[in-house]
């Protein structure tokens, strides 16, 4: 027997066979040279939960227990020595077969890439360093459960939102945290860009084989793939990919997914009907543009994060209020002005506070024009929805007010002409927009709801 086996293993292995020798004995299901020649030319080679590897030092044992009804006998007898409630199977092999198995097994080098392993997580990105606030909560708490228990409550994750908005620094937060609560858990965040950027390489035999890729990502307990919107029209990645997702939730890995839409439009943008049901197989959660309350906090825990803010230099909570009031965008935006009035600060020592933080509010408003565009995502962060959700073609009730609602105030804010409004929202007639102000015009003239809502977008639009 190999020496290689655990000794503690190989005992147990030994006195198993010795009982179930036993009991074919004294219930002589064969004679005693028949017993004679399987108790010293047969060992247990390996014992999984249904299977008893038999390893056969010669070919006659062997050609014994494969005989007839052997196998079902000697399995019956496995079965009540081990307690097994499920009926086992039999394998009979050579030794000298059995060795060169477990010596290629033990041989076989790791492939380099696991044992280089590259996670591509960023330590900057925790838990404790997100902002939570009402627009990402739940986005935050489905991540964590994710983190804290890989695998077992929400799989898949998938985290759809604007650009911005923080579906990238949740990505990085699972996987710090998992790497520092196991160690041994194998992590990779992949941007989907990288993943067809890889794919293409690989079938063109650049590093990796399409295999070896496929091999390599299929061995990860977690999988962060950020921006999956980038499968559209890749049909050959979309199906590379369904092979290594159905395989990783199949082995109960984790997979947390992000988009800038919602699975249930990704049919409109061209992506396979079976990739889009899988991604909307496990929770889905959404993040919004953050409200003044979060903008304020970010903005102060980035002046903490800052080295040079350390040394009597600060900011006060006037001035930041002050631009999370005038930055109503994303979290990039907030964190751009917040630089730039750092630098000003910095380099501009003696100059008044206000005086600067208001130039620079102004110049920054000054270079955003009201447009559609702006417009549009200041309904999508009114109605919690994404820019990729309103100009998509889907009509679920709740995305077709917003998008009426959206192209309704492009009209009245900016009087452009129907088709170049139609445009925006890729619709090639321009009748359809008519139809949407008029409707709307009507909902506004009727209901309290609708005028309260035009309201508020329009004072979020100044």
């Amino acid at each position: 027997m190999s020496q290689n086996i655990d000794t503690r293993l190989q005992d147990f292995y030994t006195r198993t066979w010795k009982s179930i020798m036993e009991l074919l004995q004294r219930d002589e299901i064969y004679d005693n040279l028949i017993c004679d020649i399987l108790n010293k030319s047969v060992y247990i080679g390996n014992i999984t939960d249904d299977t008893i590897v038999l390893v056969c030092k010669n070919f006659v044992s062997k050609e014994i227990i494969k005989d007839r009804s052997n196998p079902a006998y000697i399995a019956t007898y496995a079965a009540r020595v081990l307690n097994s409630a499920s009926a086992m199977t039999v394998i009979a092999i050579e030794e000298s077969e059995y060795q060169r198995q477990f010596a290629d097994e033990e041989d076989e080098e790791e492939p380099d890439y696991i044992r280089n392993w590259e996670d591509h997580i960023s330590p900057e990105f925790t838990f404790e360093n997100f902002v939570v606030g009402d627009s990402n909560r739940q986005a935050q708490l489905a991540a964590l459960g994710c983190a804290y228990n890989p695998g077992a409550y929400f799989n898949p994750l998938f985290i759809y939102g604007d650009s911005g908005l923080g579906k990238t620094h949740l990505l990085h937060a699972i996987g710090n945290y998992i790497k520092k609560q196991d160690p041994s858990k194998r992590v990779l965040y992949l941007p989907t860009g990288d993943l067809t950027s890889q794919y293409v390489d690989a079938t063109k035999q650049k590093g990796f084989s399409t295999q070896e890729l496929m091999d390599k990502i299929k061995s990860v307990d977690v999988l962060l793939l950020d921006d999956v919107q980038f499968l559209a029209g890749k049909e050959k990645t979309g199906t590379f990919f369904f092979q290594i997702y159905n395989s990783l939730v199949s082995n109960h890995k984790q997979i947390v997914l992000t988009s800038d839409t919602s699975p249930f439009d990704m049919n409109n943008i061209d992506i396979e009907d079976r990739l889009v049901s899988r991604f909307s197989s496990g929770l889905t959660v959404t993040i919004s543009s953050p409200e003044f309350e979060t903008r304020l906090e970010i903005l102060k825990m980035k002046v903490r994060e800052q080295p040079s803010y350390t040394d009597g230099q600060s900011i006060d909570d006037e001035t930041l209020a002050y631009i999370a009031a005038n930055c109503t965008g994303d979290v990039r935006k907030l964190e751009g002005m917040l630089n730039q009035f750092m630098f000003y600060q910095i380099q501009y020592a003696d100059a008044d506070d206000q005086k600067v933080l208001k130039e620079i509010v102004k110049q920054d408003l000054s270079n955003q024009e009201l447009d559609c565009g702006k417009i549009i995502r200041a309904v999508g962060d009114y109605y919690r929805l994404t820019k990729a959700q309103l100009v998509s073609k889907s009509r679920s009730a709740n995305i077709v007010i917003a998008r009426h609602m959206a192209m309704y105030l492009c009209r009245k804010e900016l009087d452009e002409p129907f088709n170049k409004i139609g445009n925006y929202f890729n619709r090639s007639d321009h009748t359809t927009v008519m139809s949407a102000c008029k409707k709307m015009e009507s909902l506004i003239k009727n209901d309290s709801n609708y005028r309260k809502a035009v309201q508020e977008i329009e004072e979020r639009l100044r």
